[in-house]
């Protein structure tokens, strides 16, 4: 289906925005299947992180990639005439990368942050979990 959509450079934003729901999905389910089936429910600190990191990746850009749509739909709409030489193949590409970089500088800031905060670090090396009711240490009820 995504590859029908590349096809027509029309859709091009379609494409791009299925591309990035797709992938902002299998950040979480493969993890949450594995928690589903096995008897552990923790996550390390390493992953957490970094499924936070592309979870955050992937939203904010999704975010942003739906501003651009709206942003092509309105200059569609409001001027027809000037369509093809306001979105030409080069700005639209141009679109699509600014909207991944901002994904990717967002999610490094919101990650750079929450990695900041001393009770994380601690929480995770004195074995919180937090998958327990009430955020408690594992192995305390």
């Amino acid at each position: 289906m995504i590859g029908l959509i590349c096809l027509d450079m029309q859709l091009h934003f379609l494409g791009n925005l299925s591309l990035v729901d797709l992938l902002y999905a299998s950040v979480t389910t493969p993890k949450m299947l594995v928690s589903f089936v096995s008897e552990k429910k923790a996550i390390s600190y390493t992953g957490c992180m970094s499924q936070l990191f592309f979870f955050l990746l992937f939203v904010i850009a999704e975010c942003y990639m739906l501003t651009v749509m709206a942003y092509d739909r309105y200059v569609a709409i409001c001027r027809p005439l000037l369509y093809g030489t306001v979105m030409s193949p080069s700005v639209c590409s141009l679109l699509v990368a600014a909207v991944y970089t901002m994904g990717l500088i967002g999610s490094t800031v919101e990650t750079g942050l929450m990695l900041s905060l001393p009770w994380i670090c601690e929480g995770y090396s004195r074995g919180w979990n937090p998958g327990a009711r009430g955020g408690s240490r594992s192995g305390t009820q």
